[in-house]
């Protein structure tokens, strides 16, 4: 591509349109959006599983571990465990809530006492 068909490109873009090719512009517009061709794509909505969370649950208590296990001071490795697992407090309460929403009932809850 050279300076001669970037000028062409800008050039055909000043072009002023005819009211014929406007109203075909929308027309197609108009049509596509009534048959959902939009092209805009929505992703899936991100669903964090009790397999993902578990997953990080052990990374993290890993990492700790090599990092009490490696750095020299104590106190600093000591100090960043305590932070890392306080900032997972908000997915252990998620991990919590799948955890008990997957509880299955005892069936003796269905009977009556009579």
């Amino acid at each position: 591509m050279n300076e001669d068909d970037i000028n062409q490109l800008f050039e055909s873009y000043n072009v002023e349109l005819t009211e014929r090719e406007l109203k075909e512009l929308t027309e197609n517009n108009y049509e596509a959006q009534e048959k959902g061709e939009d092209d805009e794509v929505v992703p899936a909505p991100k669903e964090l599983t009790k397999k993902t969370l578990n997953k990080c649950f052990t990374m993290a208590h890993d990492l700790t571990e090599l990092l009490i296990r490696e750095d020299p001071t104590m106190e600093r490795s000591l100090k960043t465990r305590r932070e890392v697992f306080a900032a997972l407090v908000p997915y252990k309460e998620v991990e919590k809530n799948l955890r008990n929403e997957a509880k299955q009932s005892k069936i003796t809850s269905y009977f009556s006492k009579n």
